[in-house]
């Protein structure tokens, strides 16, 4: 999937991953949510916090396929819409997601081998790199030091393909996509609620969105109810999943970026062969 320029991450998207995803117009973004979600309801939660994307461009990076390469600088990549920046493009949530993960932790007592995995993993990457998500352009300054961060973000996002090919996680990656977005999608419009002004500085507004994101968590669980009997430890497995989703959103994030300087042409002139005239 790369809404109709690349196709999906067949690792984990199965046969969603022959799914061709438009991308460049405001319908399309619509038309995309409709394919993931064909009940209509992740399209009406997007359509009622209109004109944000903002819960939209946080599954960019769950669905999208991996294109950096070894050994090589941040990937650029096409914007597949004309608003791709989510809450996992900034370092803040980056920040307060770990902080809630480990939160998380020291609530349970005995945190889960999933729960640990993960933050294992966060806290190696910044044990090796201790600017990484925090003063992340001093990587810039140091071209080697850049890339073998990369390459442990991305042996780290590796670690989330094997997390995913079990037949329990493989199921349930789509259906926590699209109740992740039915909930991220007004996510925006609860955090300024009754608030003077509308606006908030960008990482602000992120750090909020992440804390959103994990409280609620009790309705992604729900979700899994009628027709999951085959889970018999239901919240833990979606908590698992859903924590191992956006760690992979978060890595994606870290080694690609969005071209926005200019808006993207639409997937229906994809491979057109129109004569054009160059006077």
């Amino acid at each position: 999937m790369w809404f109709g320029i690349l196709r999906g991450n067949t690792e984990v998207l199965g046969v969603y991953a022959n799914f061709d995803f438009p991308i460049g117009e405001k319908e399309s973004v619509y038309e995309v949510v409709m394919k993931m979600d064909p009940s209509g309801d992740a399209r009406d939660a997007l359509e009622s916090a209109a004109p944000s994307l903002w819960g939209f461009n946080d599954i960019i990076p769950m669905l999208a396929p991996w294109l950096r390469q070894d050994g090589t600088l941040i990937r650029t990549v096409p914007a597949v819409t004309y608003d791709v920046v989510g809450s996992t493009c900034y370092r803040a949530a980056y920040q307060a997601f770990r902080t809630r993960l480990e939160a998380r932790v020291e609530q349970t007592g005995n945190p889960r081998p999933i729960i640990m995995k993960v933050l294992t993993a966060w806290d190696d990457l910044e044990k090796k790199f201790p600017d990484w998500g925090k003063q992340k352009e001093r990587l810039y300054e140091d071209r080697h030091l850049l890339i073998r961060c990369l390459d442990s973000v991305q042996m780290n996002y590796a670690m989330t393909l094997e997390y995913f090919e079990t037949e329990v996680h493989r199921h349930l990656f789509f259906p926590l996509v699209k109740a992740h977005l039915i909930r991220a999608a007004s996510v925006k419009a609860r955090i300024v609620e009754g608030r003077k002004s509308k606006h908030l500085p960008d990482n602000e507004l992120a750090v909020k969105t992440m804390n959103i994101y994990w409280d609620d968590m009790v309705y992604y669980q729900e979700t899994f109810g009628l027709g999951w009997g085959f889970l018999k430890e239901r919240d833990a497995v979606v908590e698992d999943t859903w924590t191992m989703l956006m760690f992979r959103a978060f890595l994606w994030s870290a080694a690609h970026v969005f071209d926005t300087r200019q808006n993207p042409l639409p997937s229906r002139y994809y491979g057109s062969q129109l004569l054009v005239y160059i006077g």
